[in-house]
């Protein structure tokens, strides 16, 4: 397995953990200091593999528009979550880890259109994005740690 399909693999492990040891409501809380919440952080690092690695490399995206919409750079935590909602995160997480990893392994992500990032990189080929992905999906799991703490 490659190293960049390890670091992602390891990050959406701890991802899950966190979307698995807390119950709806607390992954509803929005704590001090935050802008959102545990759910919202793990649906936007969905929404935001979708972006970056599956639309920017000129495949479809494997998830539905919902996704995107409510969970895309820029959006925020805007209900409460219930037992379906949850459900519906894992199946999606799930399903979108386990294809990324065929999709990556059957070099789908061939092509790139270049995409300047907030952090001011510029992601120019597959690869660029995916590792980038993995940074930013590990940025959003730090801030789930420091939620845990105030939540728990």
């Amino acid at each position: 397995m490659s190293a960049i399909l390890s670091q992602f693999k390891a990050v959406r492990h701890n991802l899950l953990q966190v979307l698995d040891q807390f119950s709806e409501k607390d992954l509803s809380i929005i704590p001090q200091g935050f802008s959102n919440n545990l759910y919202w952080n793990i649906a936007h690092c969905v929404a935001t593999q979708q972006l970056l690695v599956y639309y920017l490399s000129g495949n479809e995206m494997i998830v539905e528009k919902f996704w995107i919409d409510n969970y895309k750079k820029g959006t925020s935590a805007s209900s409460k979550v219930s037992d379906n909602n949850k459900q519906k995160l894992l199946d999606i997480f799930h399903l979108t880890t386990e294809q990324f990893e065929i999709d990556f392994n059957s070099k789908k992500f061939l092509k790139y259109n270049s995409y300047t990032t907030s952090f001011g990189l510029s992601l120019n080929t597959p690869d660029e994005a995916i590792s980038f992905n993995t940074m930013h999906e590990s940025l959003h799991f730090g801030y789930c740690l420091a939620m845990r703490k105030l939540i728990l």
